[in-house]
């Protein structure tokens, strides 16, 4: 377990430097990767949703809740849309 979850781990930072580059395509696939490792993986799934909102996908972003880290998507959707 703690091989696949350093595996998720690894994806999941891949993602973020991607996404904090600009490259959203590349961030997704990292992400979903992660997730493939540890579907529930929290920081893949917070990073996953910041990436929806980024992108205008508000929608999607809503879905991977149920997490500790809700109250950061959440600041996140309502910057967005203050913006």
């Amino acid at each position: 377990m703690l091989e696949t979850h350093q595996h998720a781990d690894v994806y999941n930072l891949m993602g973020f430097a991607l996404r904090k580059t600009g490259d959203s395509k590349q961030a997704y696939t990292f992400y979903r990767k992660a997730l493939d490792f540890d579907p529930e993986h929290k920081g893949a799934l917070e990073y996953l949703g910041e990436l929806y909102v980024e992108t205008g996908q508000v929608e999607k972003a809503r879905e991977p809740g149920g997490c500790e880290e809700l109250a950061d998507f959440e600041h996140a959707i309502a910057s967005a849309k203050v913006n």
